[in-house]
């Protein structure tokens, strides 16, 4: 019928409409003519018809045999289809991912699919895409887009930390933890900053996994032994697993020592302080090993493979005085070299996490 033929051409509005009418044909009637609308026409119209289904097409500036012009919404669509549902399809991936022909265009691709799909991953096309994929289908997602010069995940952007942070990731998610795996990632941390950048990273990454806070994420994963190893990889290096709070509460650094009491409070001061800070003086001036005093023992807390926090708590609850305390620090000083530029209380600080303030009472 090649007016029902017309008639259906004539609703075709734009050169994108044309494509979707196409591509429908092709999901709905597979074994007619392959699903090729045009190879259908060809052959059922004659050269005069064809003339006329070209001619009604033209009237909505429609190229019958041309094919549509792919932009970022076209490549969104169908990452999406490919995606959604029971089941991916890894093929329907790399065909829109082909299309890709910039990082600009890239750009544009994401942002549309934070648009229409705020409910799939929360709008997160890459996220999407980590999720739906095994590692060996992304590496080939990867290089897809990296053949047009494209980086899937941009990380440059991500200052050169996306490998530690996708491996603790993968260490973390599911059933099970590798802890091996993020002991292993958690020794290439090079220094504070570079920690601060895992963090942020994995905070811009994995939005939806603990919120993107990758101290949550190790804290809810591991148990309190292999937390406390987490701590001691990074302290190694002089870095601070948390970032350190300022308190208001009293300092455990040493204080500006009180003054000296005028000659009538003398006598009303109970001798026993004096004795003991006397006593403090003492056991500084006389050579000691260190792993048998007071701040030796804390140290020893802090450099094992994990942190007794109760333990830590009962040793300060010993210190007598300020003069007492600036001997700790002293000793804590003289066995730990990463003190120097930081502070005890500071050592503390990543130790204790939100026990500080105990110790600090």
């Amino acid at each position: 019928d090649e007016d029902a033929v017309y008639r259906a051409l004539a609703g075709v509005t734009s050169q994108r409409a044309w494509g979707e009418v196409k591509e429908e044909f092709a999901n709905m009637y597979p074994s007619f003519y392959k699903g090729d609308v045009v190879a259908a026409l060809k052959d059922e119209l004659n050269e005069e018809e064809m003339g006329r289904a070209r001619g009604v097409l033209r009237r909505s500036d429609v190229d019958l045999e041309e094919a549509p012009t792919v932009d970022a919404l076209d490549i969104c669509t169908r990452l999406y289809k490919a995606m959604k549902g029971l089941g991916t399809d890894e093929a329907g991936v790399y065909s829109a991912l082909a299309d890709v022909t910039s990082p600009e265009m890239w750009e544009d691709v994401k942002t549309e699919f934070s648009k229409l799909y705020k409910s799939f991953y929360k709008g997160d096309l890459v996220g999407g895409l980590r999720e739906e994929l095994n590692d060996s289908e992304m590496a080939k997602a990867r290089t897809i887009l990296k053949k047009r010069g494209v980086d899937l995940e941009n990380k440059a952007k991500q200052g050169g930390c996306v490998e530690i942070v996708e491996g603790l990731y993968k260490a973390m998610k599911g059933l099970g933890t590798d802890e091996d795996a993020i002991f292993r990632l958690l020794s290439d941390v090079t220094d504070q900053g570079h920690w601060e950048e895992v963090k942020n990273s994995f905070a811009v990454i994995y939005t939806g996994f603990h919120k993107g806070n990758l101290i949550a994420a190790l804290k809810d994963e591991l148990s309190d032994d292999e937390l406390s190893k987490c701590k001691a990889i990074l302290m190694r290096k002089s870095i601070l697993f948390t970032p350190v709070v300022q308190q208001d509460s009293v300092p455990l650094e040493p204080r500006t020592p009180a003054p000296t009491p005028m000659p009538e409070e003398r006598d009303h001061l109970d001798t026993e302080p004096v004795q003991r800070v006397q006593s403090v003086h003492d056991d500084v001036s006389r050579p000691a090993s260190p792993q048998k005093t007071l701040g030796g023992r804390i140290f020893d807390e802090f450099k094992g493979q994990r942190s007794d926090t109760d333990e830590i708590i009962r040793l300060l609850r010993e210190v007598r005085g300020v003069g007492e305390w600036e001997r700790v620090v002293g000793e804590i000083s003289r066995c730990h070299s990463a003190v120097e530029g930081v502070g005890v209380s500071v050592l503390l600080k990543a130790h204790l996490g939100e026990d500080y303030t105990k110790a600090e009472i």
